[in-house]
């Protein structure tokens, strides 16, 4: 059964948050410089992944414009309030692009834009893998 994996924590001591992981996902952290990272976790098979993609970020609310920004194709459902770990406010959205209709969990933290993205028809997999993602 799904529940019966095993899984890991997953530590990122660049921004100081933690996630339960099933134990298959492989990690690829990538420093894309001035405090940009982007960070791909994936299954063996090639078949389950996700992306958290951070960055320094000056305001304190996430605009459309900024969303139109790493959206270009300007495809994208409003985006609906949700609650990540417990504690932190997030926006989730789907967009649709060059690699099809994403899901996309967007929100802010310490001065930073998280963006997280996956494909659509992974939703409830990795909705169950950001109710862990905790901050210190």
């Amino acid at each position: 059964k799904e529940t019966e994996k095993q899984t890991r924590e997953y530590r990122n001591s660049t921004r100081g948050f933690s996630l339960t992981l099933p134990q298959e996902l492989s990690i690829k952290e990538n420093n894309e410089g001035d405090g940009t990272y982007t960070i791909v976790l994936e299954d063996t098979a090639g078949e389950k992944s996700f992306q958290i993609f951070f960055t320094p970020y000056l305001g304190d609310t996430i605009t459309q414009s900024r969303i139109l920004k790493d959206v270009p194709s300007g495809k994208f459902t409003a985006p609906v309030e949700i609650v990540i770990g417990g504690c932190t406010r997030a926006l989730m959205l789907l967009s649709e692009g060059p690699l099809g209709r994403l899901r996309e969990i967007w929100f802010l933290h310490d001065g930073f834009l998280y963006e997280i993205t996956t494909y659509e028809h992974l939703d409830v997999w990795l909705a169950n893998i950001i109710q862990t993602w905790r901050f210190p």
